[in-house]
């Protein structure tokens, strides 16, 4: 008996000696690698504060994407539920799971009408396109119907990227800082037109490369809408007189 008492002990120690090995190794490797540990950390955290903007605009156009389709996620919507209580029978005869269905249906039918006309303004653009030569001024029309004030509102226009704006206006500035180099010192947008919803945009000196859509967007802080304009950037054909004449 004493024996194993002695044995148990002596294995105890054994393993308190390993553990303490343990323990004294990862403490020198946390040590050792204190300072690349730490780089990291500071590295994740100056990724995300220099990139809180990106990550921002991005949920905002996951947003705007989700709402500006709403009428598509409700059409969605109806013909789930029309599927399911078509097909209720079949699927499962029960009185009790056809009436939850159907308010379930119901329910979800009935909010999504209320997120959908709570808008009460559009933003429209034009169906004819803005043809012009290189060179040119123009303007590309868009406006808000109806006709509410655009001074309190974001006012962004931009071709491919939401986040490369050809011109960008908020908080009653005009943030050129922001605006894609190619861009530069040739857009504008009238203060008088935008208290009346007019959000056109001029665009001075165009370039071949100008051509392309371009989408007006508006935002009030409860609601956003979005309108295409399209630009057409090309030489005319002009017939010589003949001389003499």
């Amino acid at each position: 008996m004493y024996c194993e008492q002695i044995k148990t002990l002596t294995e105890l120690l054994k393993n308190i000696a390993t553990i303490q090995k343990s323990v004294e190794w990862i403490s020198y490797y946390l040590l050792k690698n204190i300072a690349t540990i730490q780089k990291s950390v500071e590295w994740i955290n100056y990724y995300l504060l220099k990139n809180i903007a990106t990550i921002q605009k991005s949920v905002e156009w996951i947003s705007y994407y989700l709402l500006k389709n709403i009428a598509t996620i409700q059409k969605s919507v109806e013909w789930i539920c029309y599927y399911l209580l078509k097909n209720i029978a079949t699927i499962q005869k029960s009185e009790m799971k056809m009436k939850f269905l159907g308010r379930t249906c119901l329910i979800v039918l009935s909010l999504l009408p209320a997120v959908s006309t709570q808008i009460g303004w559009t933003v429209v653009g034009t169906d004819q396109p803005v043809i012009a030569e290189p060179g040119d001024d123009v303007i590309l029309p868009c406006h808000i119907s109806p006709r509410l004030s655009a001074v309190d509102m974001e006012v962004r226009w931009f071709r491919e990227k939401f986040d490369r704006p050809v011109h960008l206006y908020m908080n009653q500035n005009n943030l050129l800082e922001t605006q894609d180099s190619d861009y530069q010192g040739r857009t504008a947008l009238s203060p008088e037109a935008l208290q009346t919803g007019d959000i056109s945009l001029k665009l001075r000196n165009l370039q071949p490369s100008d051509s392309g859509i371009y989408t007006c967007y508006a935002d009030d802080r409860s609601w956003y809408e979005d309108g295409q304009t399209e630009v057409i950037v090309a030489a005319m054909e002009r017939k010589l007189e003949p001389m003499g004449k």
